[in-house]
């Protein structure tokens, strides 16, 4: 697994050994941000990647010019490989890193103190009913939650959905928060 692009483009990125994570394929992530990149500039954005893995969607991020990424994952092993990737980069006074439940860490996080957030949970998880409308209203007036599931769900007319792309069994669903009223 590599960084696609930005400052540290072609940079390697380690993975949680076993079968508890399931890394974003560089070909998902490449598409992700280009999507995104075609809605927002990431220059000193604050973003969160939540059940961080290998933290390659925050690391992607802060490559391409997000000032800070919370990285939220509750195994502590994954969450070691996350800190050991940001270390190699060089990058680790950008980041925190919260071993932790992302509900609950959604639950008790300050209101619209986010730019975008990533999170790609299980894909048999059961925090997918609720993790959209929890998620979102951590993100600021024109942010973005893209929600990485797989093809048994669909989010087209949950509100603040903006669009969705498959990739293989994959989905990466975008919301947007509103400008204003």
């Amino acid at each position: 697994m590599r960084i696609i692009s930005g400052e540290f483009r072609s940079r390697l990125l380690k993975v949680p050994p076993g079968r508890n994570v399931r890394p974003t394929s560089d070909r998902t992530r490449e598409s992700l941000f280009n999507i995104l990149g075609g809605r927002v500039d990431l220059e000193g954005l604050s973003a969160a990647d939540l059940y961080a893995g290998s933290g390659s969607l925050g690391l992607e991020a802060i490559s391409r010019g997000a000032s800070h990424v919370t990285f939220v994952e509750k195994n502590a092993l994954a969450l070691r490989t996350v800190q050991e990737n940001a270390r190699s980069l060089g990058v680790s006074e950008r980041c925190r890193f919260l071993r932790d439940n992302v509900m609950r860490f959604l639950r008790d996080a300050q209101a619209q103190s986010l730019d975008l957030a990533f999170a790609d949970p299980p894909y048999d998880s059961e925090d997918l009913k609720e993790l959209p409308a929890t998620a979102l209203r951590l993100i600021k007036p024109g942010g973005f939650l893209i929600l990485e599931h797989d093809r048994s769900r669909s989010f087209e007319g949950a509100d603040m959905f903006v669009l969705q792309r498959m990739y293989g069994d994959t989905v990466l669903t975008f919301f947007q928060v509103p400008l204003g009223p």
